[in-house]
């Protein structure tokens, strides 16, 4: 991480939001620390009142719901680009607790290919790390647990939600 930042990360937690055609809309949190994912502190939040399919909302409700009562990591990840970044500053703010977390976003770069994101800061440019970057891997990895996380829970509720209305 030392490519990415100079400050100790004990703790990253990163958010990802799922959902089809605005349907079923699923925030997940996944946790890792210095000995890698911490399967119990991941969180699945459904999101409600929202119109269907807009991410910021959705990310907006789940930081919300998540930091009113839960301390802040050392390195807070979403999923997305500056959209979703700009929206967890937002909500760090409103709640007035912005202070030392570390926020990041990791977009897909160019044509949406996985392997040319892009690492997103709220306090300086973007930054585009090597392929063979440590950094970008675990990066990617957390991010990617996030969205297999979020998916999962967004098809069991779609599955639910199908069995219920053929009933």
């Amino acid at each position: 991480m030392a490519t990415v930042t100079d400050r100790t990360i004990d703790r990253i937690e990163c958010f990802d939001i799922s959902h089809t055609m605005g349907e079923a809309t699923i925030g997940s949190c996944v946790v890792f620390d210095q000995g890698g994912s911490r399967r119990r502190d991941y969180r699945q939040y459904a999101i409600h009142d929202i119109q269907g399919g807009d991410d910021y909302a959705a990310m907006k409700q789940v930081l919300t719901r998540r930091y009113k009562k839960q301390p802040l990591p050392d390195l807070l990840l979403v999923d997305g680009g500056k959209g979703q970044l700009g929206i967890a500053k937002e909500v760090l703010t409103e709640l007035g607790i912005l202070g030392d977390t570390l926020l990041i976003s990791v977009a897909k770069g160019e044509g949406r290919k996985a392997g040319l994101e892009v690492l997103h800061f709220i306090d300086h440019e973007p930054l585009d790390l090597p392929m063979d970057s440590k950094a970008l891997h675990l990066l990617m990895h957390i991010r990617d647990e996030a969205h297999r996380f979020a998916i999962t829970a967004h098809r069991k509720k779609n599955a639910i939600s199908v069995a219920h209305h053929q009933c």
